[in-house]
């Protein structure tokens, strides 16, 4: 006899595994239940300030469930500079971009908005909340602000946040820098080949121009063209200190915005860089070559860091001098981060602390 075939030999099989499937004590083991891993919550330094008020550590702050990533805000901490622990915190609702102190201790958290923190009396104000990086200076003149997106405007502000009077637009390109003294409001711009003005995003292109502006009300006072991109700006020692895509710092006359001196550095084409001026000098910080320590009486690079002695497989990318130490934010690949005391004199780490 022979074995049916076709839709006979069919029927016939389904038959007789709904019957089993369907049987008492009989079947397929029921299925587990897939357990999610659950969430964790990071916190990746970006940026760093040591001054009056102690040591800051501006960090994203991200939720991580699997392969994907939340962004959850921002987190603004106080750490002891001899064990890392946390001493105060301010959680805010923006993502992180930069920190600025400014006079009288006042913290300016940028990136998806504005925000200032007193340290003294705890309180914060979220100033705007536009998905914008904004440039804050705060200095003895006062308080200026810069958009770096859209249109180049500048704004006065009061200590907490508000406009002090109307916006500025400014004719040209974007604004990529901002330094404040009592010898002006400095405005680092992007030149010809640059976006045009209106657009989403600032891409700076050719010669870099340089103003200065007065400090009460903003008004023109003087233009230069510097070089490319001059995306770092920064006063100290008597002098403004600029650099730009082309891998020099130019120490500038603050009055007549003349350069007085250029120092060439080493061309690595990362993305991440970093200046500082303290009371040594400056420092420009690149991922590419470490830390470059300039003499500014000698108008030499005293020398160059590459091995900073910071967490292996990280990469320095925010620097800021403090009393006694300097201070290094390192990042690796992923959401792992470092911040790092630095000795003053060999630029190398002392002690880091992974956790911020």
């Amino acid at each position: 006899m022979h074995a049916p075939t076709g839709p006979m030999w069919g029927v016939t099989i389904g038959a007789v595994l709904a019957g089993l499937l369907t049987a008492p004590g009989i079947g397929l083991p029921a299925p587990h239940p897939v357990r999610r891993a659950q969430p964790v919550t990071l916190a990746s330094a970006l940026d760093v300030v040591a001054g009056t008020t102690g040591v800051w550590v501006l960090a994203q702050v991200s939720e991580v469930q699997g392969p994907s990533f939340t962004d959850r805000g921002s987190r603004l901490q106080r750490i002891d500079p001899s064990t890392g622990r946390v001493l105060r915190r301010f959680d805010l609702p923006l993502s992180a971009g930069y920190l600025t102190q400014g006079r009288s201790g006042r913290l300016w958290v940028s990136g998806s908005g504005l925000a200032v923190a007193d340290p003294r009396t705890g309180r914060v104000e979220i100033v705007t909340a536009g998905a914008c990086e904004t440039l804050v200076a705060d200095s003895t003149p006062g308080i200026w602000t810069a958009s770096t997106c859209g249109l180049p405007i500048i704004t006065r502000r009061r200590s907490d946040g508000r406009p002090l009077g109307p916006a500025i637009r400014l004719r040209g390109h974007g604004v990529l820098a901002l330094a404040l003294g009592v010898g002006g409001l400095y405005v680092a711009r992007a030149g010809k080949g640059a976006t045009p003005p209106g657009s989403a995003v600032v891409r700076p292109g050719g010669p870099g121009v340089l103003e200065r502006r007065d400090p009460g009300t903003g008004r023109l006072l003087r233009r230069v063209t510097v070089g490319p991109s001059p995306a770092k700006l920064v006063l100290g020692g008597g002098s403004l200190w600029s650099l730009g895509s082309d891998a020099i710092l130019r120490r500038i006359d603050p009055a007549t915005l003349r350069t007085t001196a250029r120092f060439r550095l080493p061309r690595t084409g990362s993305e991440w860089g970093d200046l500082s001026v303290g009371l040594d000098g400056p420092r420009v910080l690149d991922a590419g070559f470490g830390i470059a320590r300039i003499d500014p009486r000698a108008e030499t690079i005293r020398r160059i860091r590459r091995d900073t002695g910071g967490p292996r497989g990280m990469l320095p990318i925010a620097i800021a001098p403090g009393r006694r130490h300097v201070w290094v934010v390192f990042r690796g690949d992923g959401p792992g981060s470092a911040v790092c005391r630095m000795n003053a004199d060999t630029d190398v780490a002392e002690r880091c602390f992974p956790r911020s």
